[in-house]
C-alpha cells in the first residue's frame, strides 16, 4: 500500500517485497495493459512477487467460465516465461518514450526480455545484449487482438537486435 518505489529498509534487512492484495474491476485493453506495466513497474523497484489476490473473477487473470483474460494474458507474458532461479537483471527500464522493459536470466544463461509498448504507434527498438552467447530469441506478444501469441524468431546480430513493437502490446522475447 507504500506505492511502487524501493524499499531500501526491507531490503536492508533481507526482506523480501511483494507487491499484494490488489483490486482493478477495469477490464479495458487499457487498464488491462496498466497491469502489465505495474508489473514492470515492480519489478524494477526490486521486488520479489507480484500476487493477484483473486484468481477467478471477471477482472482477474481468469473469468468466471474459466477461460483465460486479457489480464491473464498480460500476466502470463511474466509468469509464462520468468520462471523460479530466474533474477532480474540490470537493463534500460525506459529505453524510448511509452516502451517499458524488464530482464531476466537464470544460471544455465537463459535470458527473457519483457517489454511494453504503450504507445498507440509501432516502435523499433534495439537490444544489446553483453556478456552473452544466445543467437536468437522467440517472441510471444499479448495485444488488443492476440494472446501470448507466438512469432517468428528474432536473431542476435553482433550482439544486437532490433525489432518492431506492436502498438499498445506487451512482448516477452525468451533466448534460444
Amino acid at each position: 500500500g507504500g506505492g511502487l518505489g524501493p524499499y531500501p529498509l526491507a531490503t536492508s534487512k533481507g526482506k523480501e517485497l511483494w507487491m499484494t492484495e490488489h483490486l482493478e474491476l477495469d477490464t479495458t485493453w487499457s487498464a488491462v495493459l496498466g497491469t502489465g506495466k505495474e508489473i514492470n513497474d515492480c519489478m524494477n523497484a526490486g521486488m520479489n512477487a507480484y500476487v493477484w489476490w483473486y484468481l477467478v473473477r471477471f477482472y482477474g487473470p481468469m473469468s468466471e467460465d474459466g477461460n483465460v483474460s486479457k489480464r491473464g494474458y498480460v500476466m502470463s507474458q511474466y509468469a509464462r516465461f520468468v520462471r523460479p532461479g530466474f533474477y532480474r537483471i540490470k537493463c534500460y527500464a525506459t529505453p524510448q518514450r511509452n516502451v517499458f522493459v524488464t530482464s531476466y536470466k537464470n544460471d544455465a544463461g537463459k535470458h527473457v526480455i519483457v517489454v511494453l509498448n504503450k504507445s498507440i504507434s509501432s516502435l523499433q527498438q534495439t537490444f544489446t545484449i553483453t556478456n552473452g552467447s544466445m543467437t536468437a530469441f522467440t517472441t510471444y506478444t499479448t495485444s488488443a487482438s492476440k494472446n501470448c501469441e507466438q512469432a517468428n524468431d528474432v536473431m542476435m546480430n553482433k550482439g544486437r537486435m532490433t525489432v518492431t513493437l506492436e502498438p499498445s502490446s506487451i512482448t516477452t522475447f525468451v533466448s534460444k
